[in-house]
């Protein structure tokens, strides 16, 4: 650590502690003002929509603005429809509205410029299903031999729905670009039609040669009997996990309900868990057609999308202009210079110092990793601590769910320890420990297998990428080798050592944590007791299949 001896530097650090202690300040009081304006009975709140057509806008989110005004008492929610995205960025910056409901592309540009925040994610409703997250499906009739994948359309007729508009049109792009086709140039044909189910009656009498619906929208109308799933061709299939729809794109998150800033965080979190707590056969939920909404989601993929495809927020994405950047950036441009300036001048003065503490900094480091080490060890038998062992444990625990890889964990326990420690001293049952502690070090030499006392007289390890038949070929290994101690075990009584082991194994889920690894393994511990002692026992009921 480098220490600056100067009065100025005390001055700017008693500035610096004021300045932020009377900003947490003035922030606290505007909390507590707000609190106490939102708290007051009948406040209006707006929320912004942004759709295309006013009506269908209106009858689809109408019933949800009557929803929230009754689920949170006090509070009367109306709605403000817009027809472009300047209205809403131009409401937003005059805070005309409160909070903002549109679909992912609109939202993460309000998100770039206007600090938008999204509070929950809609769950759209499929087949009675709900999802999350939806892509684009781009067909052509079974019966149109010309075109069997997305490389074959140029030149071709092309309906869609939103174009230059919707995300829908600009998930199309993503896929058409990285295709080598830009549909502008190398279409025959390009319309625009904003019914999904005429795109497809259009796409199967010929009348254009392909076309492109949300996902979702094929299996619809075959389940209704209006088309059959025989007729259509899918370009470009893309498979996802736990998604049962045909699909051409990736998959995007759905439309998330977002506050502007200056609403109140406590007014934002009672919206929330009211959309999350709406039931899913509410008023609301059928006339908005959806499920219902949940936490928000990650909207990350949608700006990797319009990056690039490079329109919305991102049009200018990867070009460079010098006087673009002084105009946009000259505050941050003039601060750099200075910090710079400054930086150079306190580098040349600590230049000397330095030199100084290298050798200082050397040892420091050196003490601290062998203290960290000690630290880190059980003293009598040298295998990790109690404390090491969870701080390694949850991070193969995290890495085997990252990975999908297995995990095994054993407890080991000294039969009747208490007995020989009381008959022959505390002396002689430490060397037995340390005895033990060795042989699990013996039977367990991987580098990333992790060996540590777990208290007393038991032990605990945890074998990273290691499945059933491994953990129970190397649980019996240690059997056999603590049965051995017994020829070079002196002790006054007829002591045999054995230890009883219980073993389990699991493949981490993402809501799972470290802790049911170890209470498994500690109920397969009593199991073997309970049968005798000196053997391992498996938890079955956590068996993991493998394949």
């Amino acid at each position: 650590m480098i220490s600056i001896k100067n009065g100025h530097a005390g001055i700017i650090g008693t500035f610096l502690f004021v300045y932020l202690l009377s900003n947490a300040l003035y922030n606290k009081s505007l909390a507590e003002k707000d609190h106490k304006v939102y708290s007051a009975k009948n406040i209006e709140l707006h929320i912004g929509v942004y759709g295309h057509d006013p009506k269908k806008t209106a009858s689809r989110w109408a019933k949800t603005c009557e929803y929230l005004s009754k689920a949170i008492p006090g509070i009367q929610f109306t709605l403000k429809y817009y027809e472009s995205v300047d209205q809403i960025k131009k409401s937003i910056a005059n805070k005309e509205i409160h909070f903002v409901l549109t679909d992912p592309v609109t939202y993460v540009g309000l998100e770039l410029h206007y600090g938008v925040a999204r509070i929950s994610t809609l769950v759209e409703n499929h087949l009675n299903n709900g999802y999350t997250t939806s892509g684009i499906t781009i067909f052509s009739s079974a019966t149109h031999n010309n075109i069997k994948s997305i490389s074959q359309l140029k030149h071709t007729r092309y309906i869609s729905s939103g174009i230059d508009r919707t995300d829908a049109w600009w998930m199309q792009l993503e896929v058409f670009y990285k295709m080598g086709i830009n549909p502008y140039k190398d279409f025959r044909l390009l319309m625009s039609e904003d019914n999904q189910q005429t795109i497809v009656f259009e796409v199967l009498n010929g009348t254009y040669d392909a076309g492109s619906v949300q996902t979702g929208i094929i299996e619809e109308m075959a389940r209704r009997k209006i088309i059959s799933l025989e007729q259509i061709r899918i370009l470009n299939p893309v498979k996802h996990e736990t998604y049962p729809f045909m699909s051409s794109s990736r998959l995007y998150p759905s439309w998330p309900f977002s506050k502007v800033p200056g609403t109140p965080d406590f007014i934002a979190e009672q919206v929330a868990i009211a959309l999350i707590q709406m039931p899913k056969q509410h008023a609301a939920a059928l006339a908005g057609r959806y499920f219902g909404w949940t936490v928000p989601l990650d909207y990350t993929p949608v700006h990797e999308l319009l990056k690039f495809i490079k329109v919305g927020p991102y049009s200018n994405y990867g070009s460079i202009s010098l006087t673009r950047v002084f105009v946009e950036y000259w505050h941050l441009i003039l601060l750099s210079l200075l910090i710079f300036t400054v930086m150079v001048i306190m580098s040349l003065r600590m230049k000397l110092l330095n030199k100084k503490l290298l050798s200082a900094e050397r040892d420091l480091k050196e003490s601290n990793h062998i203290l960290q080490d000690i630290a880190s060890r059980d003293s009598l038998t040298q295998l990790s601590n109690r404390r090491k062992l969870d701080e390694s444990l949850g991070q193969e625990w995290w890495r085997a769910c990252r990975e999908k890889k297995l995990i095994s964990a054993l407890i080991i326990d000294i039969d009747h320890f208490k007995e020989y420690n009381d008959a022959n001293g505390h002396l002689v049952g430490d060397q037995l420990l340390v005895k033990v502690a060795h042989s699990i070090d013996a039977v367990f030499k991987r580098s990333v297998d992790i060996k540590a006392r777990y208290g007393g007289d038991e032990f605990v390890v945890i074998l990273p990428d290691t499945n059933t038949v491994e953990s129970d070929i190397l649980a019996s290994e240690l059997l056999v080798n603590i049965h051995e101690l017994n020829l070079n075990l002196h002790n006054k009584s007829d002591y045999d050592a054995s230890v009883s082991i219980g073993v389990a194994t699991l493949l981490p889920a993402k809501n799972s944590t470290p802790d049911s690894l170890i209470a498994a393994a500690d109920t397969a511990l009593y199991q073997s007791k309970r049968k005798g002692r000196a053997r391992f026992e498996r938890n079955l009921q956590l068996q993991v299949s493998e394949t």
